[in-house]
């Protein structure tokens, strides 16, 4: 999903995740559904960003405690293994029970950070039974091995192995030392089993406590990323409304974002000394089509609706300033498609292939975002417009919260319209190049209102620019005439 999804993989890759654990519990992570789910990540995030904006400022140890949380996390590695065969009885070797007692200590200092810190974004469980099992000398190193406080004979018999090592090598010191090395063997065997008895009743503990690590890792990184970009805690809106008799009424609200903007594109265009222009948008249980002429931003628009409905909902906080998101079960997109290319499929066939199974999910109850990118504009402009027509009534009568761009014009079906403001063409000061032209762009979003006779009234019709940026570009002078007298032919005066 992360490859599949424009702009997450970039989100992803920003993560600071500190532990092999929090990665792979992050590409295990699945899209979240219920309010519920996606409340209490979204409350974990925040009160770790609390943490990170606070402890710096309000403690002088501030900083240091959390790049000694951070170090602890960087320290933890999957031990899954080890943990599920002390589960089910099988006796780890030395490696084994290494790795437990530094997990364990590991635990009991993150505890410690915690506790400093006044954080309880995460409940681990007292491991002091198991340091006292794995550490019987208290040195509280992260090192293992069986020691003579396990065992008096052990420990008298490696004196007993030592002497005869340092004495003459004659064979028969040498059986002698060989047997004293097998009792030693055979008491350390014994060890271990005692041990696997004494810490089997932890292993399931140790486990939530592994996954406890994982989650703290990542919900810091989350954290860590909201601070970077700029990212709000979104409002997480409403799927139903119960009326005075108890009944649940369908309700699911509307999906609002004031400012929202691409974090990889805005990062891109500040390496660039330029601005990201934000934009608001409010989508509900209808579809809501989205004209403008082309390099209007609407792609853009769509994908970064896309991105910050599954950030949402992978519990993450979103790129605007403020965000009100409707859960969906499924998210589903009609966009450029490179793979379908390469499998044979034309773009048109492509594209038809993605919309009708957005119809037929559309058909079955589930929560829809369907987000479709200039639907046939691969075909000719009388079909292209009509197929728009139905996809637009098909999605009406299914409620289906969506978002369609489109250059077309001249749409019968009933909906909600915007339409972007498009070249600024009164600001050019000076003349414009290819990579200055996107300065003039204005990506804000219009609503436009059909007049009375269903037809679109003339300033809220999706803006001629073509010929104007065609030319704003410098292309071939004759081409640009040509293409001004055939629209003077058909009636359409530029």
């Amino acid at each position: 999903m992360i490859n599949k999804v424009p702009g997450l993989r970039f989100m992803a890759d920003a993560l600071d995740l500190q532990s092999g654990p929090g990665r792979q519990h992050l590409l295990r992570q699945h899209l979240l559904t219920s309010a519920e789910e996606i409340t209490y990540q979204l409350e974990k995030v925040a009160q770790l960003k609390s943490l990170l904006e606070d402890a710096a400022a309000d403690r002088p140890d501030g900083k240091q405690l959390l790049e000694s949380l951070k170090h602890a996390l960087s320290e933890v590695h999957d031990i899954t293994g080890t943990l599920t065969m002390l589960q089910s009885g099988l006796i780890p070797d030395d490696i084994g029970l290494f790795e437990i007692k530094r997990l364990a200590l590991i635990i009991d200092r993150l505890s410690g950070i915690l506790h400093t810190l006044q954080c309880n974004v995460v409940d681990f469980k007292d491991v002091s039974e198991i340091i006292t099992i794995l550490d019987p000398d208290k040195q509280r190193v992260p090192h293992f091995y069986i020691y003579d406080a396990y065992n008096k004979e052990l420990a008298d018999l490696r004196r007993q192995y030592d002497a005869l090592s340092k004495m003459s090598s004659t064979p028969e010191d040498e059986q002698k030392a060989e047997k004293v090395r097998l009792q030693c063997l055979e008491i350390e065997d014994s060890v271990r089993e005692s041990l696997t008895l004494q810490l089997k009743p932890f292993s399931q503990q140790l486990l939530k406590d592994l996954d406890a690590l994982a989650d703290l890792d990542i919900w810091l990184a989350k954290a860590s990323l909201a601070l970077r970009f700029g990212l709000c805690k979104p409002v997480v809106g409403h799927q139903n409304l119960i009326d005075h008799n108890g009944n649940s009424i369908e309700h699911r609200g509307e999906t609002q974002y004031h400012n929202l903007f691409n974090p990889a594109i805005e990062d891109a265009l500040k390496a660039k000394g330029k601005k990201y222009q934000p934009v608001d948008i409010m989508l509900d249980d209808a579809p809501c089509l989205i004209t403008g002429a082309n390099m209007a931003g609407k792609t853009v628009l769509l994908k970064t609706v896309a991105l910050a409905q599954y950030l949402f909902q992978y519990g993450f906080f979103v790129p605007a300033e403020s965000a009100v998101i409707v859960p969906v079960d499924r998210i589903m997109n009609s966009m450029d498609d490179e793979q379908s290319e390469l499998q044979g499929l034309s773009s048109f066939a492509a594209e038809m292939l993605k919309i009708n199974g957005i119809i037929h999910a559309s058909r079955t109850n589930t929560r829809l975002l369907a987000l479709i990118d200039e639907p046939a504009r691969t075909t000719n402009p009388q079909e292209g417009l009509a197929l728009v027509n139905a996809l637009l009534d098909m999605l009406s009568q299914q409620n289906v919260r969506s978002l369609i761009t489109t250059h077309y014009s001249g749409f019968d079906t009933n909906c909600r319209r915007l339409r972007v403001s498009g070249l600024r063409t009164d600001e050019i000061s000076s003349k414009p190049t290819i990579e200055t032209i996107n300065d003039y762009m204005d990506y804000s979003l219009l609503e436009v209102h059909p007049a009375k006779d269903g037809q679109l009234n003339e300033e809220d019709e999706v803006p001629h620019e073509a010929l104007r940026i065609a030319a704003i570009l410098e292309v071939d002078e004759a081409l640009l005439e040509r293409a001004k007298w055939y629209l003077m032919s058909s009636g359409k005066q530029h």
